[in-house]
């Protein structure tokens, strides 16, 4: 009884220690955060803003689609888009893929690539366009994802405008070698144009100087004019000789024409004989041709005739009888009927070519005749010309050598002239020719102002971001930048982690299994506050993701995994060392799990540990819920939280009874005190 008021006060003295205790815990706690954790916090902010990930570029992949359906350029089709394709793979520090369009847009979503590049169908047709009447600038597409990386800015700003100057050097390297071929046309064109006017003026001093040689030969054809007259005396024997013969030749058609009247009158006669030979003949086969056809009917009946002949050795009687019987035969071409028939139409056709003006014979002697008469007249008629001509040669005769002198001088002056006219027109013709052929080879630019800004700015380049993290504000000032959908990621899953560590860091350290599992209840609680907090910036920001149960079960995971793996080590270490390697574990996911730096940038052993960190499972689960996406990568995300809460909801239960057991064998153990 004696030792009740003790105990009593003992007790009573106990619980303003244990509350002193409690309240100092509290603030050493404060002050690890205040003096430790910040600052170590503020280190890694600083560290990852000094981290230079150029490097890493060349790992980082970049996806490019070509879907230029090309153009004709220089009388042949070309794809520009192509050629900016084959640009974009030749550089070396960069890691560009050609791909669909489809597997472009699933790779960006998934966050697989930086970002996209997407060349349009009218690129090419827009790109040759430059010195038309409506020059048009070339599109170029790139899209980003804020998801990939939220630092990923900072590469793609220092990479695309190194894509963007790449590619406007190899338009623009099109562009001049389209105006300077024209200006060389046209250089080489006015060269022979140049050349074509010297040319010309060579030509026409010759033409002046056969122009004037022309003239002298011209008063020399005056002079021999008069030569000429004494030529024709020459002549004038000549010309008498020729009047004699033509007497004669028309003495000798008279003759030819007498002969002509006398054959036409013998063939007349000829012609009355034999229409009479032709009707004897005819009188004889219309007797013996029926007489011969009765015969060859007949004839049959005689071959056995024959074969007993030469059957009684009678061979030569046989003979002659088969040679009989053969010219009678039917069968034999020259049989005596044929024979008849063909001098009966021998003695007509005789007849008709003597007697009928439409036969050849009779016609052509016919004119054979009238031709005799027209020379005979034609002759006579010469006769009498030669006479006259006879007369005016004497004239003639006498400048006929003073004019052929003139006309050899004038023909040398023509030929000459002739030769200089004729290399004045192959000069103008080249002079024109070459003229034309620059001023159509030269580059027309029927709107100099259009085209002048495609030349200064030959590609418009539109940019996108699928989850921006930041948007400019006010589009004439580069700087003003306000939060956008983007900034989701890093509201949700790296603040949300930070808020969590800094509640666990000033929770007590539990010191039974009842304490962990309080501590992680209301570490949890504290974080799906937060989360919807957070979840209500996010949406106001523009975040609105599509599936709202994925969203609402991986950001559960997310709390969840968080609460458990940070109770984990509040239960594991002391406070402090609890406090360094909780902030060592978050400081490790934000730069491997691929929310602030794109995973392909990061050096090589955080790649190899991100499979290790719940925060890698976290971003994906996040990324395809807010997208719709609810594939594999989902539910493997899923199914990796639930795991790593669940082992370490497991450990923490197995530290909690194991601490509570060291602490029943160590109270057994103490000695009995003598009070």
């Amino acid at each position: 009884m004696g030792s009740t008021p003790a105990s009593a006060g003992g007790v009573t003295g106990v619980e303003p220690a244990q509350d002193a205790a409690h309240k100092g815990n509290w603030l050493r706690r404060l002050l690890v955060v205040l003096l430790l954790v910040l600052p170590l916090t503020a280190s890694v902010v600083y560290m990852w803003a000094m981290w230079d990930p150029r490097p890493y570029l060349e790992d980082v992949p970049l996806a490019v689609v070509n879907e230029d359906e090309g153009a004709m350029y220089k009388g042949e089709h070309r794809n520009f888009g192509q050629t900016t394709v084959d640009s974009l793979l030749g550089t070396e520090y960069l890691n560009f893929q050609e791909v669909s369009a489809e597997d472009a847009a699933k790779g960006l979503a998934d966050t697989n690539y930086l970002f996209t590049v997407r060349i349009p169908k009218n690129f090419s047709a827009d790109a040759v366009s430059v010195i038309t009447e409506n020059p048009r600038q070339a599109q170029i597409y790139v899209t980003e994802n804020g998801y990939n990386g939220t630092a990923g800015a900072f590469l793609t700003n220092g990479v695309v405008p190194q894509i963007k100057a790449r590619l406007n050097q190899t338009l623009t390297a099109n562009y001049a070698d389209n105006v300077l071929s024209g200006i060389i046309k046209l250089r080489d064109g006015l060269g022979r144009g140049a050349d074509g006017a010297e040319k010309l003026d060579a030509g026409a001093q010759q033409l002046q100087a056969g122009a004037t040689q022309l003239k002298d030969g011209t008063s020399q054809l005056t002079e021999g004019t008069g030569t000429l007259t004494n030529g024709t005396a020459q002549l004038k024997d000549g010309s008498g000789q020729l009047a004699q013969g033509a007497q004669q030749l028309a003495n000798g058609t008279s003759r030819l024409s007498e002969g002509g009247t006398k054959l036409q009158a013998g063939t007349d006669q000829l012609a009355d004989g034999m229409g009479q030979v032709s009707g004897g003949v005819s009188q004889l086969t219309s007797l013996l041709i029926p007489l011969l056809t009765q015969a060859q009917q007949v004839a049959p009946i005689l071959n056995p005739v024959i074969d007993a002949l030469r059957a009684v050795g009678m061979n030569a009687e046989a003979d002659q009888l088969a040679g009989l019987l053969g010219k009678i035969d039917a069968s034999n071409p020259e049989n005596m009927v044929n024979k008849l028939g063909q001098l009966e139409d021998g003695a007509q056709q005789l007849h008709y070519n003597l007697s009928d003006p439409s036969a050849p014979y009779r016609g052509g002697l016919n004119q054979l005749t009238d031709g005799i008469n027209t020379a005979n007249d034609g002759a006579h008629r010469l006769s009498d010309g030669a006479t006259r001509l006879n007369d005016g040669v004497v004239r003639l005769d006498d400048g006929a050598q003073r004019l052929n002198d003139g006309a050899t001088r004038l023909d040398d002056g023509v030929t000459r002239l002739n030769d200089g006219t004729t290399r004045l027109t192959d000069g103008t013709g080249q002079l024109a020719t070459g003229l034309r052929e620059g001023y159509n080879k030269a580059p027309a630019i029927p709107n100099k102002e259009a085209s002048a800004k495609q030349f200064g700015s030959p590609i418009v380049y539109t940019e996108s971001n699928l989850h921006p993290t930041k948007t400019a504000s006010d589009p004439s000032d580069p700087t003003s930048v306000v939060a956008d959908s983007g900034a989701s990621l890093l509201l949700m899953l790296v603040i949300l982690g930070l808020i969590m560590f800094i509640i666990a860091i000033l929770q007590p350290r539990p010191a039974s299994v009842a304490g962990a599992l309080r501590g992680f209840l209301v570490l949890a609680l504290a974080g799906a506050g937060v989360a919807l907090g957070l979840g209500a910036v996010s949406s106001a920001l523009g975040w609105h993701p599509v599936s709202w149960p994925g969203i609402i079960a991986a950001m559960a995971l997310v709390v969840l995994s968080n609460a458990a793996i940070l109770s984990l080590v509040k239960s594991w270490f002391t406070p402090l060392i609890a406090g360094l390697v909780s902030f060592a574990l978050f400081a490790l996911g934000c730069f491997s799990f691929g929310g602030i730096w794109p995973v392909s940038t990061t050096p090589l052993p955080f790649r190899i540990l991100r499979p290790l960190h719940w925060m890698s499972y976290q971003r994906d689960a996040f990324i395809g819920a807010t997208q719709g996406d609810l594939g594999m990568k989902f539910w493997i995300a899923v199914t990796a939280l639930a795991i790593f809460t669940l082992v370490a909801a497991g450990l923490m239960g197995l530290i909690g009874s194991r601490r509570r057991r060291y602490a029943t064998t160590a109270t057994a153990t103490e000695p009995v005190s003598a009070a």
